[in-house]
């Protein structure tokens, strides 16, 4: 994988993972059931369904954890995995010649 392959999908998980945030920090506002809220007390405390989506949203933001480690992890694998084939073609080009 090139470089600016591993950036962009990089890139793009925090984008997914801020966009994800926003929504939740923003959607309190617009629900029905809080429209009409004048505290911030009133959005995020009395709500027990928002207070699910939180608690829900903790395993979508560690799957992104675990997602970008193993990309992270991937990447390294396929550079390692082309420096060595680079060497084994390298090795076997010296041995035809000597």
């Amino acid at each position: 994988m090139k470089r600016s392959s591993t950036i962009f999908l990089q890139t793009v998980i925090v984008l997914i993972g801020i966009g994800a945030l926003a929504i939740l920090l923003w959607e309190p506002h617009l629900e029905g059931v809080n429209a009409n809220a004048t505290t911030l007390s009133e959005i995020y405390f009395d709500d027990p369904f928002l207070a699910l989506v939180y608690i829900w949203s903790i395993p979508f933001f560690m799957e992104l954890v675990i997602t970008f480690g193993s990309i992270v992890i991937a990447t390294a694998a396929a550079m390692f995995e082309r420096i060595l084939q680079d060497d084994v073609d390298l090795k076997s080009a010296n041995d035809l010649t000597v």
